[in-house]
């Protein structure tokens, strides 16, 4: 997948609604409405993980028990994108909880990432 709006910051509010279900239907440049669906919420969450998005974290960690699996696999993807220690806890509870292979992969993934950015947020 490939972000469209990489090194654009403008469309940052918009990725924050669009990867939140409780803001989603969003309101895209032109006005249209755009209805909440797990391919819009899974592509703003990649998009804010390569803008290394940090005021994203808390909307991504929400996003972590979003009912479909590929919005979970790009949460936990972007998170560890941003290095986003806060969210470790959150990244270590879903190792214990997931089924999805895909998923388990990218959270293993992200808290690797997090650690190699953070040493001293190893976890036990």
């Amino acid at each position: 997948m490939r972000c469209p709006c990489a090194s654009r910051k403008p469309a940052v509010p918009l990725l924050l609604e669009a990867v939140d279900t409780e803001t989603c239907p969003v309101r895209n440049v032109i006005g249209r409405t755009l209805p909440s669906s797990p391919d819009l919420r899974a592509g703003a969450a990649y998009c804010l993980g390569q803008l290394k998005e940090e005021s994203a974290v808390t909307p991504l960690i929400i996003s972590l028990s979003d009912e479909n699996w590929s919005v979970r696999f790009y949460a936990a993807q972007a998170l560890g994108e941003i290095g986003a220690k806060g969210a470790l806890d959150d990244l270590k509870t879903l190792t214990r909880n997931e089924s999805h292979p895909e998923v388990q992969k990218a959270v293993k993934e992200a808290m690797e990432k997090i650690q190699t950015s953070h040493p001293q947020a190893v976890t036990a």
